[in-house]
């Protein structure tokens, strides 16, 4: 499954300030005993790893890795809420993350 992700302006905006930084769609599950357990994350990365794939779709280059797609729908939506200084991943169908966090990896 390939994943498209849209970004909203506000969204675009604010992941420009992170210059010289790869934004990755992660499925965060570190420290959480179980890879189903995961949370979705933006990490900033210098390079990707060997299973990260070029989301399609975005107005900035966003990876994610290839095995954790099954974790997400096809169609995704980054938006940030600049009232709560907040990254929000979104589908048509549920809210993945209303407060996502950004990680430098």
């Amino acid at each position: 499954m390939e994943i498209t992700i849209h970004m909203t302006d506000s969204a675009e905006r604010k992941l420009r300030t992170y210059d010289n930084k790869i934004i990755k769609l992660a499925f965060d599950h570190e420290g959480c005993g179980c890879v189903m357990s995961g949370v979705p994350a933006l990490w900033l990365v210098d390079e990707a790893d060997g299973g990260d794939v070029l989301a399609r779709g975005s107005a900035l280059p966003i990876l994610y890795e290839k095995r954790h797609a099954v974790f997400f729908e096809d169609s995704l939506t980054i938006d940030y809420d600049e009232g709560k200084h907040a990254f929000q991943l979104k589908s048509k169908q549920q809210t993945y993350h209303h407060d996502m966090p950004v990680q430098y990896k």
